[in-house]
């Protein structure tokens, strides 16, 4: 499972984040949760898989941005420009879906010029 961690420190340089997973009952999960927050998941794009390892150049050594805790932040560029940055994750045991999906949940909703807006995930 991955998902794009949409913090960065000082200012906002990248214009998207992305939430990355891939095991169908975190999905569900967490766009049920997106859905009862925002009324809608509209908000939240669903990308596949194939646009996210396009946008990295299959996560390629050259496109990593940093490390953290959680996992592996990646620099990547979607098919219309837009600069994102993707987060792959290491992978969220079923103690910590919870706090998975409310982290992803309260991203999706914050809005302040330190903090790059999540665009979907995956």
């Amino acid at each position: 499972m991955s998902f794009a961690n949409s913090l960065s420190s000082g200012r906002a340089t990248l214009t998207g984040g992305w939430y990355r997973f891939e095991r169908v009952p975190f999905r569900g999960l967490l766009l049920q949760q997106l859905a009862s927050e925002q009324g809608s998941v509209e908000k939240t794009i669903v990308f596949s898989s194939k646009e996210i390892e396009k946008a990295t150049e299959s996560f390629g050594l050259d496109k990593v941005l940093g490390h953290c805790g959680q996992g592996t932040m990646y620099k990547g560029i979607l098919d219309d420009g837009m600069l994102v940055a993707v987060k792959n994750s290491k992978v969220v045991d079923g103690d910590k879906l919870e706090e998975f999906v409310n982290e992803v949940v309260i991203l999706s909703q914050i809005n302040h010029r330190n903090i790059v807006k999540i665009l979907g995930c995956c």
